[in-house]
């Protein structure tokens, strides 16, 4: 009996090393497969070049470069102990109209049998949005093209097409992406004058006075910037300064505005030598860039009555 279980116990054991590969220690055979794994991304490394056009549309958007490399991941992100390594696809990222944005996707996933590749880019959220924010860029490789579309699934209207080519035209030199673009709009402001109905607290009466708004949309980074791009209807955050008067301005840090329907709502806490208070301001039918018509603002703190205003484009 004890003979059988001998035997049986080397069996296992045998099995379990021929699975390792013929006189190989478990790290060899962990390297061999991680060169193995390794082999499927480098079939596909290179730099992808190419146009970005709205898929429902057709208009072209702007230029796009992909540069896929295959890169080993040695350190364990959990534990942190060093670890024989496992394999990861980066995709180093380039887009460009008139302007250019880069950044780094850390890991993508790709189908050898089917060609199929993904990644996804995430970008902490604004105030007043979800914790976090994404962007699918998924396709197809073969034969040195790589054909996909960049988008969120909660918003296809908004989708874009991709053709890359390996090798293919310098994104500096495909005239495509040469129009003035979205990115065009990242770290910009725009300024509108108005008026304003002021209270006032000696007369109790009121009347209306000039006022101007100086609206400024921040870079949120790359990847927040190439996922304003193609997700449009996210809440970005705003930096907002009206002029009241000659002598009084409020400003207003990372307030949210919603670009689907046009609405701004926040508020900032403020402490000054006389105390603590806080402003606030909602505005309607604001669009930043294809702002045409009037839009309407209403401020007021919690020491203050409301003063509702109105602002728009020049008429020169």
């Amino acid at each position: 009996m004890k003979n059988s279980f001998f035997l049986l116990t080397l069996a296992v054991f045998g099995l379990g090393l021929s699975g390792c590969g013929k006189d190989q220690t478990p790290d060899e055979y962990q390297r061999q497969l991680l060169q193995e794994n390794l082999s499927v991304y480098e079939s596909i490394a290179g730099t992808y070049t190419g146009v970005v056009t709205n898929a429902k549309s057709g208009k072209t958007m702007g230029a796009l470069q992909l540069d896929l490399s295959a890169e080993t991941v040695t350190v364990d992100r959990t534990t942190g102990e060093t670890t024989v390594g496992s394999p990861t696809l980066v995709t180093n990222v380039t887009y460009r109209d008139q302007s250019n944005l880069n950044f780094r996707i850390d890991s993508g996933y790709y189908d050898p049998d089917t060609g199929a590749y993904s990644a996804t880019v995430v970008q902490n959220a604004s105030r007043g949005a979800d914790l976090q924010q994404k962007l699918i860029v998924k396709g197809s490789i073969h034969n040195g093209r790589f054909v996909g579309t960049i988008g969120s699934p909660n918003v296809p209207s908004a989708a874009a097409l991709f053709d890359l080519r390996l090798n293919g035209t310098p994104i500096e030199k495909i005239r495509a992406g040469a129009p003035k673009g979205d990115l065009d709009q990242v770290g910009v402001a725009v300024d509108f004058d108005g008026t304003g109905v002021m209270p006032d607290s000696r007369t109790g009466k009121s009347a209306r006075r000039k006022m101007s708004i100086h609206i400024t949309k921040p870079s949120m980074g790359p990847a927040g910037d190439f996922i304003d791009i193609f997700n449009p209807t996210l809440i970005r955050n705003l930096n907002v300064s009206i002029d009241i008067s000659e002598a009084v301005s409020v400003n207003f840090m990372s307030v949210p505005w919603d670009p689907a329907n046009g609405t701004i709502d926040g508020y900032n806490n403020v402490t000054t030598t006389s105390g603590a208070y806080t402003i606030y301001l909602q505005c309607q039918d604001f669009y930043f860039k294809r702002q045409a018509t009037k839009f309407k603002c209403t401020y007021w703190s919690s020491r203050s009555k409301r003063i509702p205003m109105e602002f728009g484009p020049s008429d020169d």
